[in-house]
């Protein structure tokens, strides 16, 4: 999937106070380097949705993985102990069941995940308020990251997948890149000063403006048929990019960093970690599975 568009309003880093991760403008330099990024991509990223199936499965489940732990690595700057191998190989298992559409797959990877992560540090420590936080800290990373990015292979593998997936895609593209803009342009009311000082109302705004109208047009195009629920799902899959995104925020704000990457392994020249690039993408997958799931589009997997 390569870069999925995530951050819904600019490029954001948690109001940190120490001197040392405080925003600094962006080079030149950094913008040229995430545009090649972006170039090498894009090509790519179309590829593989039009072919589906497995050439989907394996980049979303490469991004999963890296998002996932580079999650357990903010939580372990925070001094908070999981069980990270447990954790990613659970994640492995949710992506498989949506995959392979065995729900019984994702049942065992969450039961299992908190037996085994509780028999171990309990077994250990014999701690009880430590064992369970370690269930807690290690199952978060796979209901945050995990489970929305199944939704997406869920997405794509279901009826009209090719035209709803490309409509996630508008949805957020559309709202990141024109809150960007509307943001530059008449950006003066801060949207949440504390969690992301660069975010304005007046960029949320018309971030969602366009990232409601872009996918209606592509599901027009696909012959889909625009209803009054469609379109109040793409109002709200807006919205909820937008809340995913300041969640992402908060999260780094919570841990004390600046961008969600493994020091050392910068997989994405010049768009700081997995995470930062597919935090918004979680929120419109989630909104957008449920929407299908109820109107029958897809099957629900319990």
């Amino acid at each position: 999937m390569g870069d999925l568009p995530s951050s819904t309003i600019t490029d954001e880093t948690p109001d940190i106070s120490s001197a040392d991760t405080e925003k600094k403008p962006r080079s030149r330099s950094d913008l040229i380097v995430r545009l090649i990024t972006g170039m090498v991509a894009l090509p790519v990223i179309v590829t593989a949705i039009f072919l589906g199936g497995w050439f989907v499965f394996v980049p979303i489940a490469f991004l999963m993985l890296m998002g996932v732990l580079e999650f357990y690595f903010m939580e372990r700057k925070r001094g908070a102990q999981n069980n990270a191998l447990l954790g990613v190989t659970a994640a492995s298992l949710v992506l498989a069941a949506f995959h392979f559409e065995q729900p019984i797959l994702w049942q065992i990877a969450v039961v299992g995940t908190v037996i085994i992560t509780f028999a171990i540090e309990y077994g250990r420590s014999k701690d009880l308020s430590d064992s369970l936080q370690r269930i807690l800290t290690t199952i978060a990373g796979i209901f945050y990251i995990a489970f929305p990015m199944a939704f997406l292979v869920a997405i794509r593998a279901g009826e009209d997948g090719l035209h709803w997936f490309f409509a996630f895609i508008y949805c957020t593209w559309g709202t990141d890149t024109f809150a960007y803009f509307a943001g530059n342009m008449f950006g003066k009311t801060p949207l949440s000063p504390k969690l992301s000082p660069k975010k304005t109302i007046e960029g949320a705004v018309g971030g969602m403006v366009a990232g409601a109208i872009l996918p209606l047009m592509v599901l027009y195009q696909g012959q889909i048929p625009i209803t009054p629920s469609v379109i109040l799902l793409f109002i709200v899959a807006t919205i909820s990019a937008v809340g995913a995104d300041l969640f992402e925020s908060a999260v780094k704000r919570f841990f004390g960093v600046k961008d969600s990457h493994i020091p050392g392994f910068n997989i994405l020249p010049g768009h700081g970690g997995v995470l930062d690039r597919i935090d918004s993408t979680l929120g419109v997958a989630t909104v957008m599975y449920i929407y299908l799931v109820m109107t029958g589009h897809l099957m629900l997997l319990i």
